[in-house]
């Protein structure tokens, strides 16, 4: 059996393709094949009346896919009480495929801030607990998160020394407003062990990625308007070289000093925790931060970053 759920136009007609029932016409209701119906009730999908058939049409295409999600997504899901469009879970499932085993492995906590409500999105969909929003930001599905550079940030439930010592990396993707000197856009700073974080300088228009102090540093030298609608990542790769990444491309290694402590304090995304203190804020929309425990080569840089890239544009943000 099909059930209608929808009058369509000849363009939206274009965007849909029936899962089972033959017979359809470009003027008339559109057919979903019952099993597609009952598995989207099963998972509690909805779809937003804005954007209700790409929607729609994401729901199809996972159903066909043998309506099988992977263990991360379906975590994720159960975690939100399945508090998520059929494209957000879409979009999500992918970026797990995209990212692979290996990379997997190697990610403490990853967050897209996707979800119906302010719940799903503080859950990661990578990581255990749920992030906190301090001064209520802004929220839209095309851009994320969007901070006022005085006052609102995210705090991640994770602390510095939960992504390694001598090893370990964090990244951030800002799609918009990034422009101001002397901003973190993602990290924490305590007086004994110094920075592990991305922030804006205020000597010039570059970013620059800290891991450990003022010893292990490394900057890029790119207009900080250019850095927004990009996934930036900076890795301490062994105990001597800690590089820096633009979308997956080595945009500068650097000789770090072999002496790293981690610090205690959680991490913070569009803003730095000062010893437990917020500062720095950064004004601009962040669409998701990643924090990983473990070296990524290159290669695995690179998976990250087009994985991230891809999943913010599935969501619009790119």
């Amino acid at each position: 059996m099909s059930r209608q759920i929808a009058a369509y136009t000849p363009n939206d007609y274009r965007l849909i393709r029936q899962a089972a029932s033959p017979a359809q016409t470009p003027f008339g209701p559109i057919d979903v094949d019952d099993d597609v119906w009952t598995w989207r009730n099963t998972l509690n999908l909805k779809e937003s009346t804005a954007n209700y058939f790409d929607e729609l049409k994401s729901l199809i295409l996972l159903f066909d896919r043998g309506n099988t999600l992977a263990t991360t997504t379906t975590d994720w899901l159960t975690a939100v009480s399945n508090a998520v469009t059929a494209a957000e879970l879409k979009a999500l499932n992918e970026f797990v495929s995209d990212v692979g085993a290996t990379v997997l492995a190697k990610i403490v906590r990853f967050n897209p801030f996707v979800g119906t409500n302010a719940t799903a999105r503080t859950t990661p969909l990578i990581g255990a607990s749920t992030d906190t929003l301090v001064a209520t930001p802004t929220w839209t599905t095309t851009l994320g998160y969007t901070l006022n550079g005085t006052s609102q940030y995210v705090t991640s439930g994770v602390a510095v020394s939960g992504i390694g010592t001598g090893i370990g990396g964090l990244g951030v993707y800002y799609s918009a407003g990034l422009t101001a000197a002397n901003q973190t856009l993602i990290g924490a700073k305590d007086s004994v062990n110094g920075n592990f974080s991305i922030d804006t300088l205020s000597t010039g228009p570059e970013t620059r990625g800290y891991f450990g102090g003022t010893a292990n540093f490394t900057t890029v030298a790119t207009v900080l308007t250019a850095q927004t609608d990009h996934y930036l990542h900076i890795e301490r790769t062994g105990a001597t070289a800690l590089e820096y990444y633009s979308d997956g491309a080595s945009g500068n290694t650097q000789a770090t000093s072999t002496s790293v402590t981690s610090a205690n304090d959680n991490i913070y995304v569009g803003a730095r925790n000062n010893d437990g203190t917020a500062d720095a804020f950064t004004a601009g929309s962040v669409g998701c931060y990643c924090l990983t425990n473990g070296t990524l080569s290159d290669a695995n840089v690179l998976t990250l970053s087009t994985a991230v890239n891809n999943l913010m544009g599935r969501l619009g943000r790119r």
